[in-house]
């Protein structure tokens, strides 16, 4: 068995390399190439949208933060924080749109930070735009289950 050369590599050559072995496995008629090329818009994102960033050092702050330190091998796309309540301001050096209707590109992955009952109108926002990946935090579900359902 051959030594995993992924191992500490930066995540764009660990999934070019997972990219070369599952080409191999499709040709084989193992794998769909479509799923790796879908999972690229998460693992490789040009642009991204942070939906529900504040300028209060909370998760989506923290989160923005975080990938525009990210030195050499850090974040090279374009990042568009959204916040209605936040329009034209400046978080982090970024200008604030309303919505993800006003970014002017395809957006390949969000960063959600929005309340619980904010989800479904994020969603619907994200599906009009074709936008393929996103990561969600958030809290307040476990609240919505009959305290007799929570083990």
């Amino acid at each position: 068995m051959e030594p995993d050369k992924t191992k500490g590599a930066p995540i764009s050559v660990q999934f070019e390399q997972a990219a070369e072995r599952t080409a191999a496995l499709r040709e084989e008629g193992v794998v769909d190439l479509k799923l790796v090329e879908h999972l690229r818009h998460i693992f490789e994102p040009k642009t991204m949208a942070f939906i529900g960033v504040s300028p209060k050092p909370k998760w989506g702050y923290i989160i923005l933060h975080n990938i525009l330190i990210g030195g050499t091998n850090g974040f090279t796309g374009k990042i568009y924080p959204v916040n209605p309540n936040h329009v034209g301001e400046k978080i982090l050096g970024k200008t604030v749109v309303k919505n993800l209707d006003e970014i002017p590109e395809p957006v390949d992955m969000c960063f959600i930070t929005v309340p619980k009952e904010a989800l479904l109108e994020t969603f619907d926002q994200m599906g009009e735009n074709n936008v393929p990946g996103a990561a969600i935090i958030t809290a307040g579900f476990r609240e919505m289950s009959e305290p007799s359902q929570n083990s």
